[in-house]
């Protein structure tokens, strides 16, 4: 796969916890788990036009994309988290070719009330029983997660999960009648299309910390958790560029939507939606850093919560930086980038400190 523009070098200061041990067993585990559910039944690589398959699937190495973004989680919850992924993905890869190709917009919202309905924030009898791989994979993961967790971080997975549903449509809508939206209504909307929320719930389960919800719904925790999701968002348009020419989706792409906005050429798109990802780093930090302990030192929270909820943060900060990581490396985004390529592994940490030191000199 060609790529169309020299990829930019992208700020990342916050470490990379490396690749969680586990990542092995989890391949293996995912791979049978996937197997079991139906993912990789041969109707759903026709439905996708070959875009999934197992062995586009296991190329991919999602299992990875879960150890490299929590590092250090138990390994029951590297294997949840790959499965949650590996859902989420096929989700991506075989719904929206289905809908694309049925063009039947009340028969899809139906499917996706359906699919809500497979994660009740309070238990349902008699339960749902699932007709097809994707329902059977959200009874085994909500089965799995949702009932060691409080009501309001369910209604908040079942809300971002809603959120990513209706973002998937609005996506639908535009290759379907080829719109190609401005670069402000692109980039309200590509949070909603985007599973970065639905992740960073469950990172919060990986952790066994869940953010109390009034922190969750201050300002401070927004303008990160918010910064947190552009990043991820915006870091996989910038790779996932050539992938998405070649299926014909660029309008859902901040990279096109940027060029078509500013008349500019692909490359100057490319360098200044870096640029924009950069200035979202340095949002997160200084939420992250001075505003988010000084709001909780206000409300005279308890050190220990204080606590906990630096080590979400820290946690959300080492999934970027392994999600930035993963990007590099993995098959589904073709060969990787052009131009620098720093060592990765022990002991070279320091080259990324200096790729880093540049890059925020001279771009701050």
């Amino acid at each position: 796969m060609t790529e169309p523009f020299v990829r930019p070098m992208f700020y990342m200061p916050f470490a990379s916890g490396g690749v969680h041990p586990h990542c092995d067993m989890a391949r293996e585990h995912t791979k049978v788990w996937a197997r079991t559910m139906g993912l990789f039944d041969p109707e759903y690589e026709e439905l996708s036009d070959g875009a999934w398959s197992e062995a586009r699937c296991i190329a991919a190495d999602i299992p990875k994309f879960a150890a490299m973004t929590t590092p250090d989680v138990a390994p029951a919850e590297l294997e949840l988290g790959a499965d949650w992924h590996t859902a989420t993905w096929f989700f991506d890869d075989v719904f929206l070719p289905g809908c694309l190709k049925s063009g039947d917009r009340a028969d899809t919202r139906a499917r996706l009330d359906r699919l809500l309905a497979f994660m009740p924030v309070r238990p349902q009898m008699p339960p749902l029983l699932p007709n097809n791989a994707l329902e059977r994979c959200l009874t085994d993961l909500w089965a799995r997660s949702a009932w060691r967790m409080s009501e309001d971080w369910r209604r908040r997975i079942t809300g971002a999960w809603r959120t990513y549903f209706a973002g998937s449509l609005w996506e639908v809508d535009n290759l379907q009648r080829e719109r190609h939206p401005d670069y402000i209504d692109y980039f309200q909307m590509r949070r909603d299309f985007g599973a970065a929320g639905i992740a960073a719930a469950l990172l919060e389960m990986a952790c066994g910390t869940e953010i109390r919800q009034d922190v969750y719904d201050s300002q401070p925790f927004q303008a990160l958790f918010q910064a947190y999701r552009d990043l991820a968002d915006l870091n996989n348009d910038v790779v996932s560029y050539a992938k998405d020419e070649a299926s014909g989706e660029t309008a859902n792409n901040a990279v096109n939507a940027l060029q078509r906005q500013l008349g500019c050429s692909l490359q100057q798109a490319a360098d200044l939606t870096n640029d924009l990802m950069t200035s979202r780093v340095h949002t997160l930090q200084t939420a992250a850093d001075e505003d988010l302990p000084a709001l909780l030192h206000e409300r005279g929270t308890s050190r220990h919560e204080q606590q906990q909820i630096a080590r979400y943060i820290r946690a959300l900060q080492t999934w970027l930086a392994g999600s930035y990581d993963w990007h590099e490396t993995t098959a589904r985004y073709g060969a990787p980038a052009a131009g620098l390529h720093l060592p990765t592994g022990l002991g070279t940490s320091a080259a990324r400190c200096l790729q880093n030191l540049h890059l925020s000199g001279a771009r701050r």
